[in-house]
């Protein structure tokens, strides 16, 4: 399995293969729709990852810088798609390229079941919410 970064300009090359992925997990949140997704990674607000076998792509996850007073942050906001233990043991690639943009932490936002395979990571937070 191959993992890469997307560059926005490339985005429109990936964007047939990778779209329906991301649009059922966007759906499942229920935050952002699938043209929302487009926009920021192409203009760089998120960055889009890809997992690929072939010319099939396995996985995609969306990242987020953050730069909060103290220090500036990478944060996983979606990740989703088939092969999740082969996606797993390439977070070091994630790390690696915070680690040059002079990130301090990468967090992860996701589901409970990232908690039992991402084991270098600790919980810290839960995130409830409620829809008013």
């Amino acid at each position: 399995m191959n993992h890469w970064r997307v560059p926005p300009e490339q985005l429109d090359y990936i964007w047939p293969s990778v779209s329906g992925l991301i649009e059922a997990a966007l759906v499942r949140a229920g935050l952002f729709n699938i043209e929302d997704a487009h926009s920021y990674i192409a203009d760089g607000t998120w960055q889009l990852w890809v997992a690929y076998e072939g010319q099939d792509v396995t996985c995609a996850a969306l990242t987020e810088i953050f730069e909060f007073p103290k220090e500036k942050v990478l944060r996983v906001t979606m990740a989703t798609g088939l092969g999740r233990d082969g996606w797993v043991g390439r977070v070091e690639m994630m790390e690696g390229w915070a680690r040059s943009l002079g990130c301090g932490r990468v967090q992860v936002l996701g589901r409970p079941g990232w908690e039992k395979v991402l084991k270098d990571y600790r919980k810290t937070h839960v995130m409830l919410e409620k829809e008013l």
